[in-house]
């Protein structure tokens, strides 16, 4: 597994950090600079049968991404129905 940047933590406006928006700006940049420094490269056509450690790799990204992208949509909409419940 590999680990991603959860979406604005690093962020300096707490605003932003502590809101209930949404970003993936940050975790889309880290997937693919995983994607340039792991998944082997494409040989062949574009026709040709994609190699199965290619796949592999390509779907433990997706799998990674999926993980931390999810759990920031829970995070922010738990936030956000908690807000609502207060009004």
């Amino acid at each position: 597994a590999h680990k991603l940047p959860k979406p604005l933590s690093k962020t300096r406006d707490p605003a932003l950090r502590e809101g209930c928006d949404f970003s993936f700006s940050g975790l889309k940049t880290a997937v693919r600079t995983l994607c340039d420094k792991t998944v082997p490269a494409r040989e062949g056509s574009a026709d040709d049968a994609e190699p199965p450690e290619r796949r592999r790799a390509r779907a433990d990204i997706a799998a990674c991404f999926q993980s931390v992208a999810v759990q920031h949509l829970c995070d922010r909409a738990g936030r956000a129905t908690d807000w609502a419940l207060e009004l």
